[in-house]
């Protein structure tokens, strides 16, 4: 027996069907995209419940301590490690400048975390 037309199930893999489903899946991904770049700004460091956070000392701080800042991940926090051992204790926050990989912009966005006398 044939089952009618109007009664049959929707073939999301034909025709208009599939773009209607196509542009549906799409707008959903959109929207958890721009939904994960509103959350997505730097947070400051864990700190003691109840106390205001605080800032990590660049010439104190060990590799997991870096690596709990914005944008810095395992190399890029070896790197900060090594150039203090190399150059001795940073002066500034401006001095991660001579780090590779560290500009201005990562500067910027490690600015409120991080300190150095």
């Amino acid at each position: 027996m044939q089952i009618p037309a109007h009664q049959a199930a929707h073939d999301w893999s034909r025709g208009p069907a599939r773009t209607a489903a196509a542009i549906a899946l799409g707008a959903v991904g959109l929207f958890a995209l721009a939904s994960s770049w509103s959350s997505a700004a730097p947070t400051a460091p864990p700190s003691i419940a109840g106390a205001a956070p605080s800032t990590i000392d660049l010439n104190a701080a060990d590799q997991n301590e870096l690596e709990s800042l914005p944008g810095i991940g395992p190399s890029l926090a070896r790197r900060i490690i090594d150039h203090r051992a190399d150059n001795g204790p940073f002066d500034s926050v401006d001095a991660l400048d001579a780090v590779k990989g560290i500009g201005p912009v990562t500067i910027e966005r490690l600015r409120p975390f991080v300190s150095a006398p």
